[in-house]
Parts: C-alpha cells; structure tokens; sequence
C-alpha cells in the first residue's frame, strides 16, 4: 500500500503527454488524534474525529486509509517507535471493526523523529503525540490539453487554470503560448474556471473524454464590461451562498489582487419571475442589496480596499430569465455581476443603503411567507 501511494503521488505530478488513463488517490480528507503519553489507546473524543472522516468517506468509491502515527521526545528511540506503531496499529484496528478492508489501510510509524511542535512544553509534547490520518479516493484520470487565448488577438496567454468536479480539484498553469495540461476524472463533468491578469473570469463546463482538448478565449478587463459569477448561487430569500458556491470567493479575489488598478460595481440580483418590478423599498429589493453587499464584504475581509468597490441591489429588474419555470433558471437569477468601472466613481460614488429594518438569515420575509426569490 505505502508503494501504491507514492506511485500513484507522483504520477500526478508529473504532466503525462498522451491521453492514457492512468490511475491516483485523491485526498478525500485529513484529521488528527492524540493520545495521552506512553499510551496507544484512543479516548471516545479521539474516535469521534475517526467517525466523522468515516461518515465523509461513505460518499465516494474505492476509498483508501493512511496512518501516519508519532511520539513526543519522552523516553528513547527505539521505545518511541515501538510505541508510535502501537498507536498505528491502534488506528488500523478501530478502522478493521467500522469494516474497512486491511489491504485498504497504509501504516507508518516515525516515533518521535517528526514532531509536530516544540517539545519544550507539555502542550507541545501533546501535540506530538499523534497520529494522522487520511482517506483518499481511488480515481481514474486521464491528462486533457487545451490553449487559452486572448479574445481579440488570438495569441496565447499565462493563466491559471483550476478543475472541479463533484469530488476533484487540480490546478495548472499555461505557458507564454497559451498551451496547458491538467489531469481531470475520466468520464466526468468538470468545470474549468480560467483566472489570467488583466482579463475576465472565464468558466466552463464539460464532459471528459479521450483526447479532449479545450480552447478558451479570454477578454481583456475594461471599463463597463460585466460579468456574472459563475456558480455562485444564493440560497432562496437569503443574502448566504449555497455551500458549494463559496469556493468560487477566491477567484474574484483573485481578479482584485491580480489587478490593483481595477475597480468594480458589485450588482444583485434576486428571483422573481413573471412579475412586476419589485418596490425599491421592499424587503425583496434590500435582498438584492444584501446578496451583493455579501461578496463586498467578503474582499473587505480579505483586505481589497473598499474605495475600489461599490455594491448595489437591482431587484427583479436585470433577471436573466424573467420567465423562469425551472429551478435551474430560478437558481441562475439569484446572482452577482461584476461590472469594472471608472475609479473615480468607487471613490466619489455611494453604495445602496441597505436598510437594518429587514433581516435575511432566516429566508423568511417579515411576518410571513413567500414564494422563494
């Protein structure tokens, strides 16, 4: 097993050119226990944290264990490492009785060779006395090519290009023409999200098959040019973003580190098709205030200066579709775009008000129901 895993690390690590499959653990999740010196037994607090990365763990396929077990610097060498296999194995038994496979689990002890912290403490002596633990997912890959490319000029560019699927994420950059290779799941929808200096957020969507190759084109950032998130979904009559969607935050930081000269109007938008424009006063209105005042506050956080930014709500007004039937469509009218404007506007310009009398975390609008915005 311990083979299989540094095999399998390295292969991908290293760009592979062709298009056969090939086969990696993907890490799936990572936590620690601790024991109580010169002990190998784990405590119920200790195996609680096991049976939560068990619970993680049931949603994927060929699922595999590592163990990594240590000590602190108490007592000699060889006793050190005696003990940090005790609690390996320790670990390796609690997994065997929730039925996980033996062949399944890889072992190492490194006693107290790989302290965590100091040893000069009693805490740091705790932390030390370990043991990591990790599941990975076996998954079939294959390496997919593409290009990414200026829109107007056709000339390749430098850029980063992060993959997602439901249960993958890799990352890869281009070279100065513009050529890359990324490793992604073999007959898997993923989504590639393309972030370059100077240029626009691009997102797409796809199927890998054999010898997939994938060109995109990037436009350059410039004045009143818009654009919307992708996959950054709000949860229906909430300012909160779906669980999945806040791992796309970092790419509009991205945009704003890697262009400090660029500032933005942040617009919201809410859902509610087949209907009249909303009151700018109401509470649906403010909705749209406070989901674009939720991405505002999020660079804030991030320490992107405020003057750069402007947020403000547009209601129903700007929906993508005004005669949505579809949760699909419902869920892609409860958006944010990103407009890049003059920097003089941020700077002179206010944000909408949005107004302390409504709240937006329970999904409900004052005093009564309503149908989902």
């Amino acid at each position: 097993m311990r083979q299989l895993i540094t095999c399998l690390f390295l292969a991908i690590s290293h760009v592979a050119f062709g298009q056969a499959p090939f086969d990696s653990l993907v890490l799936i999740s990572e936590t620690e226990i601790y024991f109580d010196s010169n002990e190998a037994i784990i405590e119920e607090a200790e195996s609680a944290k096991i049976a939560i990365m068990l619970k993680q763990a049931e949603a994927f396929d060929s699922v595999a264990f590592a163990i990594l077990a240590h000590t602190d610097d108490v007592g000699a060498d060889d006793f050190n490492v005696k003990l940090s296999q005790r609690r390996a194995d320790a670990v390796q038994t609690y997994l065997i009785k929730q039925q996980i496979q033996e062949t399944a689990i890889h072992r190492e002890y490194h006693g107290e060779s790989k302290p965590k912290t100091t040893n000069d403490t009693e805490e740091g002596r705790r932390q030390n006395r370990r043991a990591t633990i990790r599941s990975y997912q076996l998954k079939e890959l294959q390496y997919i090519g593409g290009r990414i490319i200026d829109e107007l000029s056709g000339q390749g560019i430098e850029a980063v290009i992060n993959l997602h699927s439901k249960s993958f994420y890799h990352q890869a950059r281009s070279d100065s023409s513009g050529h890359f290779q990324i490793a992604a799941p073999r007959d898997e929808v993923i989504g590639l999200d393309v972030l370059s200096r100077g240029y626009i957020i691009e997102s797409q969507m796809l199927k890998v098959k054999p010898g997939l190759k994938v060109e995109i084109d990037m436009p350059k950032i410039e004045e009143g040019k818009a654009f919307d998130l992708q996959r950054l979904f709000f949860i229906g009559n909430k300012d909160s973003l779906m669980d999945k969607s806040r791992k796309i935050l970092p790419n509009i930081l991205f945009l704003m580190e890697e262009n400090p000269d660029v500032c933005i109007m942040i617009k919201g938008h809410i859902n509610m098709p087949n209907s009249a424009d909303v009151d700018p006063n109401s509470w649906s209105h403010h909705l749209s205030i406070a989901r674009a005042k939720h991405i505002y506050d999020y660079l804030v956080s991030e320490q992107v200066d405020s003057t750069r930014m402007l947020y403000r709500g547009y209601g129903n007004l700007e929906m993508l579709y005004p005669k949505a039937t579809s949760e699909s469509e419902m869920a892609k009218n409860r958006r944010v775009e990103i407009e890049f404007v003059n920097c003089d506007t941020t700077r002179i310009s206010t944000s909408s008000i949005l107004s302390s009398e409504y709240e937006f975390k329970s999904g409900m609008r004052p005093a009564m129901k309503e149908r989902i915005k």
